[in-house]
């Protein structure tokens, strides 16, 4: 499954995940301890952490395209 992870620094890192069509929320707001453990999971559901790392520099939020597992979707609540 591909989906687009969005990500944003607001009194700390917080990211959500939504489908491919950019239509549907797949897993609502989550809060994220630090920019390194925002990283961590970005790389884990296999996205690009350097695409990641340049829009942080630049403008504090961003977005990456992950491809989460189907152990990662479960623990997410992804149907």
């Amino acid at each position: 499954m591909r989906a687009l992870m969005n990500f944003m620094h607001n009194r700390g890192w917080s990211f959500h995940i939504i489908a491919e069509d950019c239509k549907i929320v797949l897993v609502g707001y989550r809060k994220a301890a630090s920019k390194e453990d925002l990283l961590r999971i970005i790389a884990k559901m296999g996205g690009s952490v350097e695409d990641a790392e340049i829009d942080i520099r630049r403008w504090n939020r961003g977005s990456v395209w992950v491809e989460p597992s189907q152990a990662q979707c479960r623990f997410l609540g992804i149907v």
